[in-house]
């Protein structure tokens, strides 16, 4: 579910956010963080190519070398709800969507179940067996644990230092206030606490009631958390791993960390944005 303020260009080198009141905009959380590395992706990609090569050597091998490198780094067309999945060209980000599109649904399906506003459910027609698993996992966790879910999807806006973002949810679990960030990715890092500590740092929250957009204060929150939601799997040695959903809560005194180090990434952005604005001015 795109957020209803987000918008495609914010001038800095990706999506952001334009303020309902004022018309301002500010890149998005997300954005900026695209600026740190991840080298974890890039060996990500080659792992994949290569697993779905060895699983495919017939077909590889019966091309010639200048064939099998375009087929295994080329992506045309690839529908894998479909049952699309003998195209081995670019493999990599076939697998990257798919787990984009999981995630999409299971975020759409937790933010309907929060009962906040109208938000329907997500069509799952022919959603894989792993969307199934991780909600059957939300449910379970759902169940063990008190969650009023107050706000779901609700954007966050940062007039201090001039950025946006939208958090999955502000619950209170088990009686405790709680910044909440889904995520399905097979691991969680750093720059996922430090959206959190973006997000809590925010002056203001921006709700819609009655059709209207309304500006209040950010909560004050008693902890932020990651829940992380995972299909089966396998680990880097081949062993099996259980489908799971385990809330993971940043220690308190890890917050402010967190955001100097946003804060960092976001002074960068910004004067990116700025030289690049200087340069085509001065041409």
């Amino acid at each position: 579910m795109e957020p209803a303020l987000r918008v495609r260009s914010s001038g800095h080198g990706g999506s952001g956010y334009k303020h309902p009141l004022t018309g301002e905009v500010v890149p998005g959380v997300t954005t900026v963080l695209k600026k740190l590395e991840k080298p974890g992706i890039t060996q990500w990609a080659v792992d994949n190519t290569a697993a779905y090569a060895v699983a495919n050597i017939d077909a590889l091998l019966s091309r010639t070398e200048e064939q099998g490198y375009g087929f295994l780094r080329w992506y045309w067309k690839r529908d894998p709800l479909a049952g699309d999945i003998t195209d081995i060209r670019n493999y990599s980000n076939g697998v990257l969507n798919d787990a984009a599109e999981l995630g999409t649904l299971l975020h759409d399906w937790v933010a309907a179940d929060a009962g906040v506003g109208d938000i329907p459910y997500p069509d799952v027609t022919g959603a894989p067996e792993y969307f199934w698993e991780m909600l059957d996992q939300w449910n379970l966790w759902r169940q063990n644990h008190m969650v009023d879910q107050t706000h779901t999807e609700v954007t966050f806006w940062s007039s201090q230092y001039g950025y946006a973002g939208t958090a999955d949810g502000v619950w209170d679990i088990d009686g405790v206030r709680t910044l909440v960030d889904l995520k399905t990715s097979r691991n969680t890092w750093d720059e996922h606490m430090m959206q959190l500590a973006a997000l809590g740092a925010c002056d203001t929250m921006l709700v819609q009631e009655g059709g209207k957009w309304i500006e209040e204060p950010t909560p004050d929150f008693s902890q932020y958390a990651l829940l992380h939601v995972r299909p089966s799997d396998t680990d880097k040695e081949g062993n099996p791993m259980f489908p799971f959903a385990e809330l993971k809560v940043v220690p308190t005194e890890e917050i402010p960390l967190h955001f100097e180090a946003f804060e960092g990434v976001l002074r960068v952005t910004k004067a990116q944005a700025e030289l690049k604005k200087l340069r085509r001015n001065s041409e």
